[in-house]
């Protein structure tokens, strides 16, 4: 399901085993279509644990939403999924 608007949650607790956590990014340096493609396609590639990508060029927030078996395996992922955005020629850091 899409974030709820306003929502501060870097990562929600997942209510069932399908429903993956997100992971919510800043990533400087987008600014057309193209580079949210290249940002969504990078964080598809990072791990097989990513299930959707949602990118939010006005404001530069990156929703990652991954399956994994608790918070803190959610957690452990976000320094692939910052380097991920990094190499593919952006700038990022979790969203707090």
């Amino acid at each position: 399901p899409p974030p709820a608007a306003g929502s501060r949650y870097t990562i929600k607790a997942s209510t069932s085993e399908d429903e993956p956590f997100e992971i919510a990014l800043k990533v400087e340096g987008m600014m057309c279509d193209g580079c949210a493609t290249s940002v969504t396609e990078a964080l598809l590639a990072a791990t097989s644990a990513v299930k959707d990508v949602r990118v939010d060029l006005d404001t530069k927030k990156v929703s990652v939403f991954v399956t994994c078996e608790t918070m803190m395996d959610g957690l452990g992922m976000m320094p692939t999924l910052v380097d991920a955005v990094v190499n593919a020629g952006f700038k990022a850091e979790p969203d707090f």
